[in-house]
């Protein structure tokens, strides 16, 4: 789990608050013992463990729980593959994915992850009819067009969704 972009970037920029390695590393212990609740079965063949939706189900659910981030890029299932398989292969004995995850994680562990740079909050505006005085936001027309068509038309204002996303608006001309 160490190799999964999105936990390494949450861990860095503290999106768990300043816990957050502890909660990738409890994040770890409860998959661990989850798979373990559940034993091989030789007699019908299953391998045990959590099956791929459960763990991906799992994986997506404390990624937002712990670190408030919604996962849209498909890594909690990528990450649940791999676990999946390297789970089975643990239980015949065969220990190469294992092996060759944990070797590519110690290599992974001494590299500088680039540093994530949020931008800053911006104010969301009041796109209502009213300023932040309360007046009516009566605008001033000049008598003289010359000015007025010489000039540049005024810039868009942005406006941000309930989510805080910029709407896409038409130029204006």
């Amino acid at each position: 789990m160490h190799l999964w972009h999105a936990l390494k970037m949450a861990v860095v920029e503290g999106w768990g608050g300043p816990e957050s390695d502890a909660k990738r590393t409890w994040l770890m212990g409860v998959m661990v013992d989850m798979y373990e609740e559940r034993p091989p079965n030789p007699q019908n063949g299953s391998v045990g463990g959590l099956d791929h939706a459960d763990t991906e189900e799992i994986l997506a659910q404390a990624f937002f729980d712990e670190f408030g981030a919604h996962l849209e890029d498909g890594s909690p299932r990528s990450v649940a593959t791999q676990l999946r398989r390297a789970w089975a292969e643990a239980v015949v004995g065969d220990e190469h994915l294992s092996k060759e995850l944990t070797a590519k994680s110690e290599k992974e562990r001494h590299k500088k992850m680039a540093q994530f740079t949020r931008g800053e909050d911006e104010e969301i505006p009041y796109s209502g009819g009213e300023s932040e005085s309360g007046e009516e936001g009566d605008v001033q027309m000049d008598d003289d067009n010359t000015t007025q068509s010489t000039q540049k038309p005024p810039k868009q204002e942005k406006i941000f969704d309930d989510d805080g996303f910029e709407v896409v608006q038409k130029k204006q001309k």
